[in-house]
């Protein structure tokens, strides 16, 4: 008698193998650009305060020039009421400039917070996926074993002597 070839059976849980895995490749993708989304927020925080830096650095600079021209006695009045407005644009300019450096941090806070949370999902993406491929392996295993079972059963079969 022919023994039957049978065909390893299908692991049934396959369409979630591949659910989970694309579920995973999905997050990674989203982590990547919260990372993009956070490289990008430093950068314009950092801009933002190295412009604010160099506002102050000027004003500071020019007051410096005011003043020595002042001790020198190269001033009117006419310039020192000029000076006087100069330096209130100059103060409105700082509070714009501290304004965007101020939001140019909530954003990069943002950013970080989502890349933070992004990176939760995808470990919790891979731990979901992992339990899936684990069982997959304990399946295939326990097949294998079958499989070699029903071998060393049919060749003893075979080999058994014919009364």
């Amino acid at each position: 008698m022919l023994a039957r070839v049978m065909r390893s059976p299908k692991y049934p849980l396959d369409p979630l193998l591949l659910l989970r895995d694309r579920q995973v490749e999905l997050t990674a993708g989203e982590l990547a650009c919260s990372a993009r989304a956070r490289e990008d927020a430093e950068r314009a925080h950092a801009a933002a305060n190295l412009a604010q830096a160099q506002h102050r650095a000027a004003v500071a600079e020019m007051r410096a020039q005011e003043h020595g021209a002042l001790a020198r006695g190269e001033l009117r009045a006419v310039d020192l009421a000029t000076g006087e407005a100069w330096g209130l644009r100059a103060q409105g300019e700082d509070r714009i400039l501290e304004g965007r450096a101020h939001a140019a941090r909530q954003n990069e806070a943002q950013a970080q917070a989502g890349e933070r949370e992004a990176k939760a999902r995808l470990a919790d993406r891979k731990v979901d996926a992992e339990l899936v491929h684990k069982h997959r392996g304990r399946f295939d295993e326990t097949e294998r074993r079958g499989a070699e079972a029903r071998d060393e059963e049919a060749s003893f079969e075979a080999w058994r002597p014919k009364r």
